[in-house]
């Protein structure tokens, strides 16, 4: 067939287009700057179908609601029907931008409106910090130094992420530090598209981290967890006295002094011990230092040293370094029951292999352990870590003089040691999580602990603080002695030939009262009241257990140093070796008393 193609005109903008209209044929209504075509569709055959969906604006044409014009370079929408005549803005509505940003706040900053919930409690230097972690420290905070620059001219030496505002242009700048280059990039002010990653002014809930520009300077602005950290260093020094461990800057060493240990288990330094299994190849030698590779702040460290190699771990082999502690100090926490607080553990590391490493805390009455993780970063250097143990709010904890906890740091554990939910109380004797690093796998393989604090809650000091939480050592060393004393000086190790210095003399009385087949002739009181009735040993003047010396520092038959009565804050002396002590004379000797856990 043959295709006519044929077109129409008109003016006037009350009657748009001939109506119907030849299919496919095209007519223009210049008074409405408007085109049509008739449509050629079946049902609908010469039905003028517009075109232009944007129109030039003119006064001669007539719109109805909705309709689009393009007018000073801005895209109108009508608001009403316009007849004839000139541009009334109050009549249209301009679309070209007309997202409306009031109810948010840009990222560069801002006053909100109302509160914000934040997802978490702060864990990094710079992200907000809510109101329940701000209460638990301390109201005063002291104001630091502004973090915003305000001038005409871009600030010099500006730390990196600080904000400069431009005094003359009002452009709000951060300092950012690329890979290789540190510029001032203006902060962005009107983010178009999808709103919902924003913080709306009225109030919101973020969904992440907020880290800010720089610390608080006035009441109502929020403060990050650097500045957190140092405001509450002052009531964090008073937790000292709180700290449940004993001995965990490991000055104490009464018994032992630096002396290495060896064999399957045994006393370290006071309150800390170690503990191998017998049928494994593993051994290590284990002591107190002066840290052999610096740690600022703190004096001693201790350490177990590999000295027969397993690379192997089949069943039962376990290498651990632990201190047991005293219900009489966990008690404060409530475990058992439903109000059971959490403890943090905080302690520095220094091992040879790094890795993965466990703490595991143990009440050994009931058999439930919680084993926690850490990461060595790196060999041979100093880490400070921070481990939170969940309240256990299960089953009956122990009560009284007895232990109520052990923190174990494992350096080495068989599969029978791996526990099958980490972090998390379960029943069983579990010391580590499965990948936990052997770092008894060759000779020298070395494990090193330091600065070992165990607080209430679950704030920490900050490594830089943690040495200033410690207990003074002669505060510690009282509390030491209640589990461990000797007469003997400090720095004189029990059993010492002609160790007299401090030795307890007694002046033998005429007649004495048998008790039993023994002679009394004496008692002594304990430095302080100890944990429990103590293991006395008593020493003559040049060493000799279970006898005491005259005064010339003569030896008397073994048997002569015997204890009666003894109980938690002293002890009798008795003679039961069969021979005299002469009347009047002076009697000789040192003694330990031995309450430990």
């Amino acid at each position: 067939m043959t295709s006519q193609y044929r077109h129409r005109r008109a003016d006037s903008p009350d009657i748009p287009f001939t109506n119907p209209l030849e299919p496919g044929e095209i007519a223009v209504n210049t008074g409405n700057r408007q085109i049509a075509v008739g449509d050629a569709a079946s049902g609908s055959i010469g039905t003028p179908l517009p075109l232009l969906a944007v129109r030039i604006f003119d006064t001669r044409s007539k719109y109805a609601i909705n309709d689009l014009v393009a007018h000073s370079g801005s895209i109108l929408v009508a608001l009403v029907a316009i007849t004839p005549g000139a541009f009334n803005p109050t009549q249209w509505k301009n679309i070209t931008a007309d997202t409306d940003l009031t109810p948010y706040l840009p990222k560069a900053g801002g006053t909100m409106t109302g509160p914000i919930t934040l997802a978490a409690n702060a864990a990094a230097a710079m992200q907000a910090v809510p109101l329940q972690q701000l209460s638990s420290s301390i109201a005063a905070i002291p104001p630091p130094p502004p973090p915003l620059y305000i001038s005409d001219t871009a600030p010099v030496g500006a730390p990196d992420n600080s904000m400069w505002w431009n005094s003359n242009t009002g452009i709000l700048y951060v300092r950012f530090h690329d890979i290789d280059s540190t510029a001032w990039v203006q902060a962005v002010a009107l983010p178009g598209g999808d709103l919902s990653g924003l913080v709306k002014r009225a109030g919101d809930t973020m969904s992440g981290p907020l880290a800010l520009a720089g610390n608080a300077v006035s009441a109502l602005q929020a403060v990050p967890k650097q500045q957190l950290d140092t405001v509450a260093a002052t009531a964090k020094d008073a937790l000292a006295y709180s700290g449940m461990q004993v001995n965990g800057a490991m000055e104490v060493s009464q018994e032992l002094g630096l002396t290495v240990t060896s064999g399957l288990a045994g006393n370290l330094i006071d309150s800390w011990k170690f503990y191998t299994t017998s049928t494994q190849t593993a051994r290590v030698q284990c002591a107190s230092e002066v840290p052999s590779i610096p740690l600022p702040g703190f004096q001693r460290n201790i350490y177990a040293y590999t000295t027969v190699a397993q690379p192997a771990l089949t069943a039962d082999e376990l290498v651990i370094l632990y201190t047991p502690i005293e219900s009489y100090r966990t008690s404060r926490l409530g475990w058992g029951t439903a109000q059971a607080q959490p403890v943090t553990i905080a302690f520095w590391s220094c091992h040879t292999k790094p890795g993965l490493y466990c703490v595991n805390a143990s009440v050994n009455t009931i058999n439930k352990s919680y084993v926690s993780t850490y990461t060595q970063a790196a060999a041979n250097v100093w880490q400070y870590n921070v481990i939170t143990v969940q309240g256990m709010t299960t089953d009956t904890h122990p009560v009284g003089n007895v232990q109520g906890l052990s923190l174990d740091f494992t350096m080495m554990a068989g599969p029978t040691f791996i526990t099958p939910t980490p972090n998390t109380w379960v029943v069983g004797n579990f010391k580590a999580t499965t990948g936990q690093v052997n770092c008894c796998d060759a000779v020298s393989g070395t494990m090193r602990l330091a600065g070992v604090v165990v607080l209430p809650g679950i704030e920490a000091p900050s490594a830089a603080r943690s040495a200033l939480i410690m207990r003074p050592y002669d505060q510690e060393l009282l509390t030491c002695q209640r589990y461990w004393q000797k007469s003997y000086p400090y720095a004189i190790a029990p059993g010492a030939t002609g160790a007299n210095p401090g030795a307890v003399i007694i002046q033998v009385p005429a007649n004495p009262t048998p008790i039993g087949n023994n002679l009394p002739y004496g008692g002594v009181r304990l430095a302080m009241r100890m944990r429990s009735a103590p293991t006395v040993l008593i020493y003559s003047a040049n060493g000799t257990q279970g006898a005491i010396s005259d005064n010339s520092g003569s030896n008397l038959a073994a048997g002569s140093g015997s204890t009666f009565a003894v109980g938690d804050t002293g002890f009798g002396m008795v003679n039961n070796s069969g021979g005299t002590i002469n009347i009047n004379a002076a009697a000789y000797f040192q003694y330990t008393a031995d309450a430990r856990l």
